[in-house]
């Protein structure tokens, strides 16, 4: 006897395939030009405090841009956006801020992984993770943090050929690759520029640290003391993850 199955449910195992290759993977893009960061995909924390804009060269900043991309508040400093993510191997974006010299007190990153969403201050947060930070010590390098519960953090290194960002260097912008190997091995690859043309070729080097393997978020944020017009950041360009390789899903 010939098994036949109802459509609405071979529709329906389709779909549910597709968004378990998904989830397994952690991959999702976000360039903004939906004109929205409320889905496809969504981000929690201090929604409000976020806004896409179109203008270029960037506003408050002297980068052009490809499109929407996604800007701080100009009067809230202490703001988080993180949005579901499994990856723990490869992160791209692109970003940038206005013209000022980041500082201890004044500095924004991106969250690679975390346990649990984030929103405000970073380190009012109990989370498990690794983040990017830019402007904690002078001249400016990218740093690793990592993050093991309540706390600042601890800092893993900074990539020891990153670009050193002092004064209104970030106003042209900045394209990122990061990528984790499953020895703990982060490497930063860098291009100037916020509309990711091409994939950043100059290493910045590597750093190694293990204490977390597993991710639930992915995010962006700002520790400014002293928000202001300058003191923004902007973003775009989001790619998380490799989407899987093998025969197309037809």
């Amino acid at each position: 006897m010939k098994l036949q199955l109802p459509k609405t449910f071979l529709k329906f195992l389709f779909i549910a395939v597709l968004f378990l290759g998904q989830i397994s993977y952690g991959q999702f893009s976000e360039d903004f030009t939906d004109g929205n960061f409320t889905s496809s995909p969504v981000w929690s924390g201090n929604t409000t405090n976020f806004s896409i804009e179109t203008a270029s060269p960037y506003v408050s900043g002297g980068a052009s841009t490809d499109g929407s991309y996604l800007a701080s508040s100009a009067t809230v400093g202490n703001i988080t956006l993180t949005t579901p993510s499994t990856e723990v191997n490869e992160w791209k974006f692109s970003l940038g801020t206005g013209d000022f010299s980041p500082s201890t007190t004044n500095y924004f990153g991106v969250i690679l992984m975390s346990s649990v969403a984030v929103s405000g201050n970073i380190t009012s947060t109990s989370w498990n993770g690794y983040f990017l930070k830019i402007g904690n010590t002078s001249p400016d390098p990218i740093e690793l943090w990592k993050k093991t519960g309540a706390g600042t953090g601890t800092k893993v290194g900074a990539f020891p050929s990153s670009p050193n960002y002092n004064g209104n260097a970030l106003n042209a912008g900045l394209n990122i690759r990061v990528t984790r190997n499953a020895s703990g091995v982060f490497e930063l690859f860098y291009s100037t520029g916020f509309t990711y043309a091409a994939t950043p070729t100059n290493s910045a080097g590597t750093l190694t640290d293990t204490s977390v393997t597993t991710s639930s978020y992915f995010g962006i944020y700002s520790v400014f003391v002293n928000p202001s017009t300058a003191r923004r950041m902007f973003f775009d360009n989001i790619v998380i993850g490799t989407p899987p390789t093998g025969p197309a899903v037809t």
